[in-house]
């Protein structure tokens, strides 16, 4: 009998092709509750994706060091998940921190524990639409603007994009699986 496949998730790969469709979906020109599903598909699916990758049978011990070494979210003080702890101890020096996964990790747990996140929708930039004749009156003039929102998280003094993050991460997990 072949593999079990669930929804059509049949390995870390196909996990992050679910997570570029639905980065790919998600519209900065409106606040429809659609993208907000999205992006909290994308988190729980990203920070799933590294344990995932790091469990999986089919990536030898160099690729999980590998995505150890791109991806990790653990700083040295943190406390490493007990099956991830022989796989780190191979590690030395500890990896530096990856502050996307680490953000996905973090907001994908306070989730999980149902505990308020300061993830919100704000207005991001104004733009200035033109296109066909401008021609007072023309049949074919067209102009306007609209406006771009986008999905950030206050942490500390600064404000991090998520979308931004999101196309980080995942350029980051296409170098190593």
């Amino acid at each position: 009998m072949g593999k079990k496949v669930i929804f059509g998730l049949n390995s870390p790969v196909d996990l992050l092709e679910k997570v570029i469709s639905e980065r790919s979906e998600i519209s900065t020109v409106s606040t429809d509750i659609s993208n907000h599903y999205m992006v909290i598909n994308i988190i729980l699916s990203v920070n799933h994706l590294f344990d995932w990758a790091l469990k999986s049978e089919e990536y030898c011990l160099d690729k999980k060091k590998a995505i150890v070494v791109e991806l990790n979210p653990y700083s040295e003080t943190e406390r490493i998940p007990w099956d991830f702890k022989e796989l780190y101890s191979q590690i030395v020096p500890h990896p530096p921190v990856n502050k996307d996964q680490k953000l996905i990790r973090e907001l994908s747990n306070n989730f999980k524990h149902f505990k308020q996140e300061k993830i919100n929708t704000r207005f991001s930039k104004k733009y200035l639409s033109v296109a066909g004749n401008m021609v007072a009156g023309g049949a074919t003039a067209c102009c306007g603007y609209y406006e771009e929102y986008g999905f950030f998280v206050d942490e500390g003094s600064s404000t991090i994009d998520l979308l931004a993050s999101f196309d980080r991460s995942i350029s980051n997990w296409q170098a190593v699986i």
